[in-house]
Parts: structure tokens; C-alpha cells; sequence
């Protein structure tokens, strides 16, 4: 299957809406609330997605695993069940990216700086994004509900509510990146 990816820009603003998607589904227990209006959308949140969730995850979780030893070894636990889980996901959006990369670079130098800046910003939203999970850990000042609020963290995990999933994402994020699946 071959993407058409529009201008680098519709990409980015794709990406920008992909990466803060996971933050308010998680925090209303909602699924998926943002749509997307072409291919190049899709495409966009499909590369951001699963490492927007791999980020949040990883942080969340040596944060927490870094607070008790209680919770270290669910919190580890939990991290590399994650991982497991997900690594599909994780190379299939890596994939899907340097196909982005390798598609825009062969179309021209300013087509390929371009893109080079939508991934520098798709990074740091990514790395923005996914912090806030931690500052809100941090910004409770009472250890015993900053511990709850990781136990939380911890179980939202283990239940699976940060996979890429065909139920809670998108049918065609999830479909693009199956078909990205090695």
C-alpha cells in the first residue's frame, strides 16, 4: 500500500493533534476524540500514537518505580509488559516514519527540510506531552497520594489502556500500522 502523504505541514498539524489525543482520552476514560480528514492525518497520528504512548509509559512508570520499593517492581513490571505488548506498534510507526522520511527527502530539498522540522516537532511534542504525566505526579505534595495516584498509573497500564488497540484508537491508525507490522 502506498501512502500519499499531502503537504509536510497537513502532517504536522496531524501530528499535533495525534500527540495530545492519548493525554485527554486517558484523563476522561474516553475513546478516541479527534478525527482526521485524509490520509496524511491518519498517517501523522499513526506515527505518533505509539510513541507518544511508549513515552508517557516509560516515564510514568520509572518515575513511580523510583518512588517505593513497593512499587518499584509492579511499576518495572509493568513497563516491560507494556513494552512487550507494544513493540509491534513502536517499529510500525517507526517504519511508517521512514517511509514519510524516505518519500519527502526524494521529493526535493525544501520538501525534505521540511519534513525534517515536522520531526523535530513531532519529537518535542511527544517529549512536552508525555512530561505533563510526571509533573502532575510531582505536583502532589502528599507522598501517600502521589503513591495512590502511581498505583493508578500502574493499573491503567497493566489493563491495557495505553496499547494501541483497534478498539480504542482510530480503525484506520490502527489498520495503517498493522499494515506496518513486521
Amino acid at each position: 500500500m502506498v501512502i500519499r502523504f499531502p503537504r509536510a505541514r497537513a502532517v504536522a498539524v496531524a501530528l499535533a493533534v495525534a500527540c495530545v489525543t492519548p493525554l485527554f482520552a486517558v484523563a476522561v476514560q474516553a475513546e478516541q476524540i479527534f478525527t482526521y480528514d485524509n490520509a496524511g492525518e491518519v498517517a501523522g497520528a499513526a506515527m505518533s500514537k505509539p510513541r507518544f504512548n511508549q513515552a508517557v509509559v516509560g516515564k510514568t512508570m520509572r518515575y513511580c518505580a523510583n518512588l517505593s520499593p513497593e512499587l518499584s517492581v509492579t511499576a518495572q513490571d509493568a513497563l516491560q509488559n507494556w513494552t512487550v505488548r507494544n513493540e509491534w506498534s513502536v517499529g510500525a510507526a517507526d517504519r511508517l516514519a521512514a517511509d514519510a522520511r524516505a518519500r519527502f527527502s526524494a521529493s526535493g530539498p525544501s520538501v525534505r527540510e521540511e519534513w525534517e522540522q515536522v520531526e523535530k516537532m513531532m519529537d518535542a511534542q511527544v517529549e512536552v506531552t508525555s512530561d505533563l504525566f510526571v509533573k502532575q505526579l510531582e505536583a502532589i505534595t502528599m507522598e501517600k497520594y502521589r503513591l495512590k495516584m502511581c498505583s493508578q498509573y500502574v493499573a491503567v497500564v497493566n489493563a491495557g489502556k495505553f496499547d494501541v488497540t483497534a478498539e480504542a484508537d482510530d480503525p484506520r491508525i490502527f489498520e495503517l500500522l498493522s499494515k506496518h507490522r513486521k
